[in-house]
């Protein structure tokens, strides 16, 4: 009874450490377990997404766009290797309109005198042969003078040959008398043949009190005017300026480099600064040598067509292809 009791005493212990190392060992196993079934799932993973098809592995990245050959095709889209060559590019260069110089004219005095009238305005149309002002001449007062004087003359000698020449068909006067009076007839109109070729060479007419008209060479527009009232102007003085805007040219700066990429007869596109609308204009010229200072050559194109906002220096820019060496 003794011993049994002892027995038991020495067995309960013993049972407590089995139980903990059993439990221990039932964790170890449990934990083993769990990571072989972790390992295993990566393995399959793994070896799914190493069983996926090429093109699945090249898919685009994203933001990217893939085509297959036939919507290449479709879409007549090439692929080629990138290479140095040409960029054809529209340029703007800046410009305006100008008149055509052929169709304008300079209008200075044919002679020093006092203004007296005035008889046009800024912008006003004239016509050929108008009278634009009237100036007052000291030294046409003389020349026209003399005229007066040549045809009184002239008068004078007419009927002395008329006279002469019927007292000599009657027989009276002696053959002498006639053909001096005939000579002398002869040399009045020559007299005032050459006085009044004089005038009309300067442009003045055969008036009286020394008065000079200066009249419109073409029909136009007054685009500048320089002269008053009351003040002296000299032979050399650009009183006005009449221009003709039935033809208008576009003018503008091209950079040398492109020289060789315009020509005349070439077609270009414009537009007025203040405007949207385009037009269209055909080069006339180039300058055959571009500025000193700025590199640049002057191209002059005609306007196809007219409008009323296409007038003499309004701004405006040009439309021309270009092509620029480009590199790979």
């Amino acid at each position: 009874m003794q011993l049994k009791n002892q027995f038991g005493k020495i067995s309960q212990p013993l049972m407590i450490g089995l139980l903990l190392l059993i439990t221990f060992l039932i964790a170890v196993g449990i934990w083993f377990s769990s990571k072989d079934t972790t390992t295993d799932e990566h393995a399959h993973e793994e070896s799914e997404h190493s069983d996926e098809p090429e093109a699945e592995k090249g898919h685009a990245e994203e933001g990217e766009i893939q085509l297959t050959a036939q919507q290449l095709t479709e879409q007549g889209i090439q692929i080629a290797s990138a290479q140095q060559g040409v960029v054809s590019q529209v340029t703007v260069l800046p410009g305006k309109l100008v008149v055509n110089t052929d169709q304008q004219a300079h209008i200075s005095p044919n002679f020093g005198g006092h203004v007296e009238q005035v008889n046009v305005e800024l912008g006003q149309n004239v016509q050929k042969g108008q009278t634009l002002a009237v100036l007052s001449v000291p030294e046409l007062i003389d020349q026209q003078a003399n005229l007066r004087m040549a045809q009184a003359s002239l008068d004078l000698a007419r009927q002395d040959y008329q006279r002469e020449q019927q007292l000599w068909s009657q027989g009276i006067s002696a053959k002498q008398d006639y053909q001096r009076a005939e000579n002398a007839y002869r040399q009045a109109q020559i007299t005032v043949q050459s006085v009044q070729s004089r005038l009309n060479a300067l442009g003045a007419t055969g008036g009286v009190n020394g008065r000079f008209a200066i009249k419109a060479p073409i029909s136009g527009v007054i685009s500048q005017k320089d002269i008053v009232v009351g003040e002296n102007v000299q032979l050399a003085d650009q009183l006005f300026v009449i221009e003709q805007f039935k033809e208008l040219w576009l003018e503008f700066n091209l950079p040398a480099q492109y020289s060789g990429q315009l020509q005349a007869n070439q077609s270009l596109t414009f537009k007025p600064n203040a405007s949207e609308q385009k037009y269209e204009a055909i080069i006339q010229s180039l300058t055959s040598q571009a500025d000193a200072q700025t590199g640049r050559l002057v191209v002059r194109a005609k306007l196809k067509s007219q409008a009323a906002e296409l007038r003499p220096n309004v701004l405006a820019v040009s439309y021309t292809h270009l092509t620029l060496p480009t590199k790979a």
